[in-house]
């Protein structure tokens, strides 16, 4: 079975590539893959101002993605938080708290989740209701992401599964986000 897996500290990257300047930092995972982030140059600072690994817990994540003992990360500039499973390198999560000055509008938003995610989790973002000012979901074999703007920041949400489909995952993803909406 072919794996494809979409970070999203890199599609956080081209999120704010689509909508501002954006200042990439690296970092080595305990794995020794690389992985980017980024944080916006436009908005005061370079973190967020949300620790991304407080909004959602392992105990949420693991019942949609099937993981255990997820553990969890954050990047140097503190806007993505990403959960892996220690025996199981699919079941993961990432959540991106990235600022934006003011909100991006429906086509802006559309036009970088569909750059960053692609067909890697589902091909474009689909316009969804309920979450944040701006919100888009994609939904692939493997995972379900939603993406919103809220509060002068953009939030992606992205959960990786080895035993459940994207399309299982999707309603219970899209209640964390709204979860998180409610907190920022």
């Amino acid at each position: 079975m072919k794996v494809i897996r979409v970070t999203v500290a890199a599609a956080g990257l081209l999120v704010l590539a689509g909508c501002g300047g954006t200042t990439p930092t690296s970092q080595t995972s305990g794995t020794g893959a690389a992985s980017s982030s980024a944080a916006s140059t436009s908005a005061a600072g370079s973190t967020s101002a949300h620790n991304p690994c407080t909004l959602i817990t392992a105990a949420q994540i693991e019942p949609i993605n099937g993981g255990s003992g997820l553990t969890s990360s954050t990047t140097p500039n503190g806007t993505t938080c990403n959960w892996t499973d220690p025996t199981n390198a699919v079941d993961t999560a990432e959540v991106a708290v990235l600022p934006f000055s003011g909100t991006p509008t429906a086509a802006q938003l559309q036009t970088a989740v569909t750059n960053a995610l692609g067909g890697a989790t589902g091909g474009n973002g689909t316009p969804v209701s309920g979450v944040g000012s701006v919100a888009l979901n994609a939904i692939a074999a493997v995972s379900a992401t939603y993406a919103f703007a809220v509060n002068n920041s953009i939030v992606i949400i992205a959960v990786f599964s080895q035993s459940n489909p994207g399309s299982a995952m999707d309603a219970q993803v899209q209640t964390l986000a709204q979860s998180v909406a409610g907190q920022l």
